[in-house]
């Protein structure tokens, strides 16, 4: 909901990072939960996680207004992936890598698919202002 901010939030988070390199291109990662990353990417500095996840969440903050002024209203579904890492104890550093309006790989969200067709489907059935 455009009007509603507190609406914004990620409906699922994944945490994965780059495993090969082929053709040219990233294709393969690797999954893990928030400890998991936690352990693995950020070396087990909790403070810089929650920074990065809160960064995270402001970035989404200046998409979505950006978003509405190229369009009269929101894609029904939208993946933004961040890329984040560590840079310091207590701090990391994120990026915009790509938006994607309802396509794309659920990253191994078991619900995603229903939760995705779900929104698509409300926002056809949305009554026209």
């Amino acid at each position: 909901d455009a009007a509603r901010p507190e609406t914004w939030a990620p409906a699922h988070t994944s945490y994965t990072t780059w495993k090969s390199h082929e053709m040219h291109a990233f294709h393969l990662f690797r999954k893990f939960d928030r400890q998991g990353c936690l352990s693995e990417c950020f070396q087990g500095d909790e403070s810089a996680l929650a920074d990065a996840e809160m960064q995270a969440r402001e970035l989404i903050g200046h998409w979505i207004p950006w978003l509405l002024a190229q369009s009269h209203e929101l894609p029904s579904v939208l993946r933004l992936d961040v890329l984040a890492h560590r840079s310091a104890p207590g701090q990391a550093t994120i990026a915009t890598m790509e938006l994607t309006e309802l396509g794309g790989c659920h990253c191994g969200w078991e619900e995603g698919p229903e939760v995705i067709f779900a929104a698509m489907l409300r926002s056809c059935l949305r009554p026209l202002a």
